[in-house]
């Protein structure tokens, strides 16, 4: 759909708000949105644990995201906001808690290494089916990619 509205579009988007978070990390899509000059803010950061299938697995209680955390003395709610505002990404996480909601500004005194980055996408790959988006499909399509090839911009 963006890559449509993008070939009539008289005003240029200037976010894409989309579902992010390692178990749908979307990297095609943000990396269009980066190459298109649209900024992407991450909506459910944290995952959906209300909307989830029984069977799926919580981000938050992921063991490679709580192994993160403990290493950086950090909450699991406080790593995935890192890891999405590392990605260039604005995260915009969900809370009615008030000491959550403070909890998850203190993000800014660390900063995850690249290993750490590839690790939280990596137990999204291990822990959920592989889902192409229809979005990445229709990117891939209309800029004539290989299919689940990666693009990069």
């Amino acid at each position: 759909m963006l890559v449509d509205l993008l070939t009539y579009a008289k005003v240029i988007p200037a976010m894409n708000q989309i579902e992010l978070h390692p178990y749908n990390a979307q990297q095609r899509m943000v990396e269009y949105c980066k190459y298109e000059n649209i900024a992407v803010t991450a909506y459910s950061p944290l995952g959906s644990p209300g909307t989830r299938e029984d069977d799926e697995p919580v981000l938050i209680e992921d063991p490679r995201v709580l192994a993160v955390a403990k290493k950086h003395g950090k909450s699991a709610a406080q790593i995935l906001i890192r890891w999405a505002m590392q990605r260039g990404t604005v995260a915009i996480p969900k809370s009615v808690n008030p000491e959550n909601i403070k909890n998850n500004f203190n993000v800014f005194d660390f900063k995850l290494s690249e290993e750490e980055m590839q690790r939280l996408v990596a137990s999204a790959k291990l822990s959920t089916p592989s889902k192409l988006s229809a979005v990445e499909k229709e990117i891939e399509r209309i800029a004539g990619l290989p299919e689940n090839s990666v693009m990069i911009v």
